[in-house]
């Protein structure tokens, strides 16, 4: 029997958490002759709403299925990698608060992966309202979605959208450990993960299922916002992430792929430049971009495989 472990990070979630956590179970259930399945829930101690209730709740109820595991505060990125560090199924699957699982998502995730031990395995995303759960729009996923040069200039794989196989989770824990600490709280998690995972694993996309990914007031793509520090730091961060994929994989790395990563991060240099154009009047937009400006320099330095000592 197959073991299997869906994460889910909680911080201020009361409001969606319970849909998300009955979204699993409802595939559990439907596979509970198949597989042994738990649901680890990654609790923040800092969270100041109702979502410790809720999963005591849950846990109470579900015993066998759900177990909460507490820890001190810190950024998402960090609290992904904290929760798959204690995750010890053969498969990983990873389920934002927010989002849910459609029906028989997990067995037809398995049945594909199955014979994949290294596998990195991915679906399409469905964006949905948040209160009528219609779908709004379907994310864009190229020709050949398995193809590094395509995610290296654009992450299209989202943490909901994700299952792992543990042998490829160990190798990309591994590399990430390599990084200073202090980068881990502004790279994409999502994005870093797929794109050592395309390099170390094997990617598998998976056609015949999808995630629901629930846009909401706090997401940028649902508010449509056009606040030029927001755009900014996202920006920031997309640098940040294919600089920290650059340092660990630099030696693995064709000319090819050399060329898609820089053109990764022109367009995003490209589209700060835009942003400040349209709000010059914020001077703490002004002096993070210089503030930032410095990561050229790393850029220069990684591609010609040197060390380099800036300080995020």
């Amino acid at each position: 029997m197959s073991s299997l472990n869906i994460i889910i990070r909680a911080y201020n979630s009361e409001k969606y958490i319970g849909e998300a956590l009955q979204s699993v179970l409802e595939n559990l259930y439907a596979l509970k002759e198949e597989v042994a399945g738990e649901i680890l829930v990654c609790y923040d101690r800092k969270s100041h709403d109702n979502t410790y209730s809720i999963l005591k709740e849950f846990s109470l109820k579900y015993p066998e299925l759900i177990h909460v595991i507490e820890h001190e505060h810190m950024s998402a990125p960090e609290a992904l990698i904290y929760c798959l560090k204690r995750a010890q199924g053969a498969y990983l699957f990873l389920l934002d608060y927010d989002d849910l699982y459609p029906k028989d998502h997990i067995r037809k995730t398995i049945f594909i992966l199955r014979d994949y031990p290294k596998g990195f395995g991915f679906t399409k995303i469905y964006f949905i309202d948040d209160v009528t759960r219609r779908i709004i729009r379907t994310s864009k996923i190229p020709k050949n979605p398995i193809n590094i040069h395509s995610i290296l200039k654009i992450n299209y794989i989202g943490t909901s959208s994700i299952c792992i196989r543990n042998e490829c989770v160990r190798e990309l824990l591994n590399s990430i450990d390599k990084l200073p600490k202090s980068i881990i709280p502004f790279v994409r998690e999502d994005w870093l993960i797929a794109l050592l995972a395309f390099k170390e694993c094997t990617p598998v996309f998976i056609s015949d299922s999808y995630v629901f990914y629930r846009l909401h007031v706090g997401h940028r793509s649902a508010t449509g916002s056009t606040d030029s520090l927001r755009w900014t730091y996202d920006y920031l961060r997309d640098i940040i992430t294919l600089l920290a994929f650059a340092k660990l994989e630099r030696s693995k790395l064709s000319t090819s792929e050399w060329k898609a990563l820089e053109q990764g991060l022109l367009l995003r240099f490209h589209n700060i430049a835009k942003s400040i154009g349209k709000d010059f009047s914020s001077l703490l937009l002004f002096t993070i971009y210089f503030r930032f400006i410095g990561l050229l320099n790393i850029i220069k330095r990684l591609i010609k495989g040197k060390e380099t000592d800036y300080i995020l």
